[in-house]
């Protein structure tokens, strides 16, 4: 990872992503212009959720690797899963319980939890 400070990255990153995708959007304007709460939201939602998002993975790859940040990002469904039911009455389904646990599971063996465990018992 180069030298560049966190935020400079991140900046960067969005900076070309929003040039990359603008002549996309631009063939699919609408018919009329939404109110300015609307896209008071929009800017926002991209500027403080997105970017403080992109931020704090810059920081999580530059501390713990790619790998790891990587594996991280496995954990985002099941946390946003859990937010909603917490805080929008959301219901948690027998197959997304499920779905948890293999998650869960697979990140656990990314990490050789698996080898951790095994002499931790061997040690007993």
């Amino acid at each position: 990872m180069p030298k560049t400070p966190p935020v400079q990255l991140a900046a960067a990153t969005f900076l070309i992503a929003g040039l990359f995708v603008c002549p996309i959007f631009s063939l699919a304007l609408p018919d009329q212009i939404t109110s300015t709460s609307s896209i008071l939201g929009l800017i926002c939602v991209g500027t403080f959720s997105t970017f403080v998002g992109m931020l704090s993975r810059v920081i999580l790859i530059r501390r713990a690797g790619a790998v790891f940040a990587s594996i991280n990002g496995y954990g985002a469904p099941v946390v946003a899963s859990v937010l909603g039911v917490l805080f929008l009455n959301e219901d948690l389904s027998f197959r997304t319980g499920v779905s948890f646990f293999i998650i869960i599971i697979g990140v656990l063996i990314a990490q050789n939890f698996d080898q951790k465990i095994y002499r931790l018992l061997k040690n007993l």
